[in-house]
């Protein structure tokens, strides 16, 4: 069973009176089979004693309401929340391994799953060298699985641009996304992430914005009959001036108007432009298909894509929430650094901390 969202309820708190918790949910009693189409509703208006400030998850009150009421086994208070897998972009890696050995450095640190960087020397999404069936072989064998593309854009390719006042480095940022889709249907990579780039200077923002609705709206259509999901990333304003906070990329959502456009979290862009992770998850619950995650020290100096406990992200703050949201996909660690690192170091430190993280928030979801 999902967690219930808090927007599901209607809180009503006075003073130190009790919590008054209305919540409605479509529920299917155990015994009835998956092919009946009946469905029971119930109302449980529960009045329950605790502290303004107890701090009880929303989602285990309703369940324990519903048990009371004999509307879901007790059985059902443990264990049945979101669980998640954590994966891992090969961005880590562009510097030092080619793409395979990148992909068997992820599988051998424990990750269940593989973000590949959408550009050369990694995945060249704009020349087929004959190595895609064999990538895909490699990833299955290893008892993995493909989770997104991460497209190249923001500082390290300004090539790609949205937001360019020159018609023809817009239309070729089409064209790159589009053949990253291509290539994501091909290997079956669900998702991709969109990025708005920097605005030139003569251009004003309305006018960027407008651009960028634009290629948006055509990626959404030519994603839509790949089965491939379109995710709106936020960038940090050393990147970009057009989608920056979640509030941008939610308005986008919304002027863009397709149903198979959803949005993304990624930490290391939330940590400077929407610092407040807790309501960063809760005002894009609804829509949010992926989660990219890093620390840094929340100013945009130094590193932004850090090994998480090395910045200000309150991790278990941040993860809960998600848990709390019903978010059941993947956290996929995108670490990066402009100098020398030693990449599996990196990787090793930030799986062994984010798995006791997600062991401990009740999400972990494998050995």
């Amino acid at each position: 069973m999902r967690p219930f969202k808090p927007k599901l309820l209607d809180r009503l708190v006075q003073g130190d009176n009790p919590v008054c918790i209305t919540a409605s949910r479509t529920l299917r009693p155990r015994a009835m089979p998956q092919t009946v189409a009946t469905t029971f509703v119930f109302l449980a208006i529960v009045r329950i004693r605790v502290e303004k400030w107890s701090g009880v998850p929303h989602n285990q009150i309703l369940l324990e309401a519903a048990s009371g009421a004999g509307l879901v086994g007790s059985e059902s208070l443990e264990g049945e929340g979101a669980k998640m897998k954590l994966s891992s972009c090969t961005m880590i890696y562009l510097d030092y391994v080619t793409l395979e050995e990148a992909i068997r450095r992820i599988a051998k640190t424990g990750f269940h799953g593989v973000d590949v960087w959408g550009d050369s020397p990694h995945l060249d999404v704009l020349v087929d060298h004959g190595d895609r069936k064999d990538l895909c072989a490699l990833v299955r064998d290893l008892g993995m699985e493909w989770v997104g593309l991460s497209v190249n854009g923001g500082a390290l390719a300004r090539q790609y641009n949205f937001s360019s006042s020159k018609k023809w480095v817009r239309d070729q940022s089409l064209q790159y996304y589009k053949k990253c889709l291509d290539v994501c249907a091909e290997m079956g990579i669900p998702r991709i992430n969109v990025i708005s780039g920097h605005m030139m200077f003569g251009t004003d923002y309305e006018q960027a914005w407008a651009w960028n609705r634009e290629a948006i709206a055509a990626i959404a259509d030519y994603a839509a009959p790949l089965n491939v999901t379109p995710c709106l990333h936020t960038l940090t304003p050393s990147e970009s001036r057009v989608m920056v906070t979640l509030d941008d990329t939610l308005r986008m959502l919304r002027e863009v108007g397709r149903p198979n456009v959803r949005l993304q979290i990624d930490t290391a862009d939330q940590n400077i432009t929407d610092p407040n992770m807790s309501d960063s998850v809760r005002k894009v619950a609804e829509y949010l298909d992926y989660v990219h995650f890093s620390d840094n020290d929340g100013l945009g100096l130094g590193l932004t894509h850090n090994i998480p406990g090395h910045g200000t992200v309150n991790w278990k703050r941040f993860v809960s929430e998600l848990r709390d949201n019903g978010y059941d996909g993947c956290l996929t660690a995108q670490l990066y650094a402009a100098g020398p690192i030693d990449p599996d170091a990196w990787q090793e430190e930030c799986f062994a901390y984010i798995k006791a993280i997600m062991v401990e928030c009740g999400v972990w979801e494998g050995q």
